[in-house]
């Protein structure tokens, strides 16, 4: 069973040189180690949407993403990693391999490894990870499910729904495009044939 880390921060694991009774909790706690700063998965290449951004829909995608705009609908990341930055504001269901929340969101969160919520982060919804970290200072207000099995389960169905929407999606699109040229086939076909009939009438 995951560990379930309510903000609780452990010490850094060496003793500070000096003396030690002069140590206020707030030096030992500016010494431990984030979980995963936010910052280095832009610094490592993620896609951004930028504040100024609002989608309505379907997100999905096969690259890390942070997000700083206004996402409404679903967003889906089975593989990649997700990054909520402290402007991103999201009303959406959400499915990552990981999920790091700084900004505010409404809706449930299902992370394939992990879900990490900053002291930043205002959330309405419930949390699905194997591994879940609350940052002090967090507002959270949902229900916690750290069981593998049903963690697993729900990311299976939200890769083969992902799956059937971009089946069902592409055949739309494919269907359109036949419209437009069996459309264009017919025009290109009654311009011919009244043409036709007009050279017969002169002659």
């Amino acid at each position: 069973m995951s560990m379930f880390d309510l903000g609780k921060r452990g010490d850094s694991g060496s003793k500070p040189q000096g003396n030690e009774e002069g140590t206020t909790m707030q030096d030992r706690e500016s010494t431990s180690a984030p979980v995963a700063p936010a910052g280095e998965k832009g610094r490592g290449g993620a896609a951004v949407i930028g504040p100024s951004i609002h989608i309505e829909g379907t997100l999905r995608g096969g690259e890390d993403l942070i997000i700083e705009g206004q996402i409404s609908g679903r967003v889906h990341l089975p593989e990649n990693s997700l990054t909520i930055g402290p402007k991103g504001r999201l009303k959406a269901e959400v499915y990552a391999h990981t999920v790091y929340v700084e900004g505010t969101v409404e809706g449930d969160l299902f992370g394939g490894d992990r879900i990490v919520i900053r002291k930043t982060a205002e959330i309405r919804g419930n949390l699905m990870a194997p591994r879940v970290a609350l940052e002090e200072g967090a507002r959270f207000k949902g229900a916690i499910e750290m069981d593998a099995k049903a963690v697993e389960s729900a990311m299976s169905k939200a890769k083969q729904s992902n799956a059937g929407e971009s089946a069902t999606t592409a055949t739309a699109t494919a269907a359109s495009a036949a419209e437009s040229r069996a459309a264009g086939a017919g025009s290109a076909g009654g311009k011919a044939t009244a043409e036709a009939a007009g050279g017969k009438g002169g002659s």
